[in-house]
């Protein structure tokens, strides 16, 4: 059975008893590694709403962005959907669960990497692997040209009518657009109310974001069937990326043009024309191989067992990351580098850890490095933060911690990331309990208002334009958007990495990771 075959047969299987509690908890937001805390509401699985009557107007709601830095440029947005939108959503997906499963499942000659994932299984980088990798490389030897295609701004350019037209039909949808009877005008005005009745664009960050926009790709990839046919055209796609494996450069532009034709016409949707282009198979297969961060070597002396954590080898291992990064397949390299040494030092339960001399002197320069690598793009994960809580920890020296404090505060107060603010907040916690009350204060973020306020209610930090119910609103006191343990992932630990050491090195005899 073949990679995709097993995926699907999982996504055929899935129950309605294993579906709900994951929409209701871990698909609320999907992203991970990107707060200092995780946004995971169990207590949505305890609250329940009056069904809507949909002859009255449904309210609208706000959604909370988070802006976080893309790994080239420019910010992405993420989206906090009010909750009281998101659990009708969910309702109406549960109601029609056998409608959008055939949905998704109807034949096509595209094959689609991440239909299984939506419903209860996360989409890995094995799906990633085999949609780009694996599955492509088996027609290399019979075919000499891919063609690669990316959709310009997809999330923020759908238009929540095409939901209907993607599940009923255009004609059926367009003739009946104010029947709620029919489930793509529901969904349609759900999402349109999730951001204070906007019609262009959906929330990203969610379960049920990606599953509308797998029910407009389908019908897309409907589209494309015939002239995939036609041509003999291997296709595989992965949320809105496309590759397609042609015989030459002429049938490649064939299928992109059809492609390019499909979105316009059918939802008004564009092709992102600077990541659309034809290659031979030779040129796609070299542009996979690159020099990996899983082989570049750590810094000298850190390993699994014993880690010598040296400041002069350590900064030039932050300068290798970021020449790296700039490469045209590097952009995640300085992530995935910083992500190897905070799990090599994590990971050290055996063994010792040991602290150079230098690094005080070092940790100027490494700071100011790090804070670079952010500002460039380089570093859009949290992993620098936990780096950054681990070299704070090993400065005793009072006056150069507060002076590199002072600095993060002063390059993160005016950022229009919440988040960089947000791991921030959470270092101060860590080293200086009254800076870090001090700039929770000066923050504005609804997020912001939850991490520094425990007893606050989290429903209260959205803004809806309509009034709910009483009854609704009463339910939504027990909303719990975020279990913001700060480093939330690592529990119960005072900071992220606990090392132990003597003041002679030969007696050293052990390190510990608070897990």
């Amino acid at each position: 059975m073949t990679y995709l075959e097993t995926r699907n047969n999982i996504f055929t299987g899935v129950t309605r008893e294993q579906i709900e509690p994951f929409l209701l908890a871990r698909g609320y937001f999907t992203e991970i590694d990107i707060l200092p805390g995780y946004i995971n509401p169990q207590s949505l699985v305890n609250i329940t709403l009056t069904p809507l009557d949909w002859s009255k107007q449904i309210p609208r709601t706000s959604s909370i962005d988070i802006l976080i830095e893309k790994p080239d440029k420019g910010l992405r947005k993420f989206s906090l959907l009010h909750p009281f939108i998101y659990l009708h959503l969910v309702s109406e997906i549960m109601t029609n669960l056998q409608v959008i499963k055939e949905r998704l499942l109807r034949g096509t000659n595209v094959r689609v990497y991440t239909i299984p994932s939506l419903l209860g299984y996360e989409v890995s980088n094995e799906a990633w692997k085999h949609f780009s990798r694996i599955d492509p490389a088996k027609y290399f030897l019979s075919y000499g040209t891919v063609a690669i295609a990316d959709i310009y701004n997809f999330y923020g350019s759908i238009y929540t009518h095409s939901i209907s037209w993607a599940i009923h039909g255009r004609d059926e949808a367009k003739n009946s657009a104010r029947d709620f009877t029919l489930l793509g005008n529901r969904l349609d005005k759900l999402f349109q109310n999730a951001q204070d009745g906007q019609t262009n664009g959906i929330p990203v960050g969610n379960v049920i974001s990606d599953l509308a926009a797998e029910l407009i790709l389908k019908d897309v990839d409907e589209l494309l069937t015939p002239t995939l046919k036609e041509l003999n055209i291997e296709a595989f796609r992965y949320k809105d990326d496309y590759r397609f494996i042609c015989k030459n450069k002429k049938d490649a532009r064939v299928i992109l043009d059809k492609l390019a034709v499909s979105l316009s016409i059918n939802f008004g949707l564009t092709l992102n024309q600077p990541k659309t282009k034809i290659v031979t198979t030779d040129e796609y297969s070299s542009s996979l191989i690159k020099k990996s961060t899983d082989d570049v070597v750590l810094p000298i002396g850190l390993s699994e067992t014993t880690v010598k954590f040296s400041g002069a080898q350590f900064y030039e291992y932050l300068q290798m990351l970021k020449r790296s990064s700039l490469k045209p397949l590097g952009k995640d390299d300085f992530d995935e580098g910083i992500k190897k040494v905070t799990d090599t030092l994590r990971n050290v339960t055996s063994g010792v850890i040991v602290i150079s001399d230098d690094l005080v002197e070092w940790v100027d320069v490494m700071f100011v490095s790090i804070m670079d690598a952010v500002d460039l793009g380089m570093a859009t994960s949290g992993y620098v933060y936990l780096l950054l809580d681990f070299l704070f920890s090993e400065i005793e020296d009072g006056s150069i911690k507060n002076n590199l404090i002072d600095s993060l505060i002063m390059h993160t107060m005016d950022s229009a990331n919440v988040t960089r603010k947000l791991w921030t907040y959470a270092i101060l916690l860590n080293h200086d309990s009254e800076k870090a009350n001090s700039y929770a204060l000066s923050q504005e973020s609804p997020l912001f208002k939850i991490a520094s306020s425990p007893d606050i209610k989290h429903i209260n930090v959205f803004t809806p334009r309509d009034n709910i119910s009483d009854s609704d609103a009463l339910a939504l006191d027990n909303f719990r958007l975020i279990n913001f343990d700060l480093f939330g992932r690592i529990s119960g630990s005072t900071k992220i990495f606990t090392i132990l050491e003597d003041d002679i090195y030969e007696s050293l005899s052990s390190s510990h990771y608070d897990d």
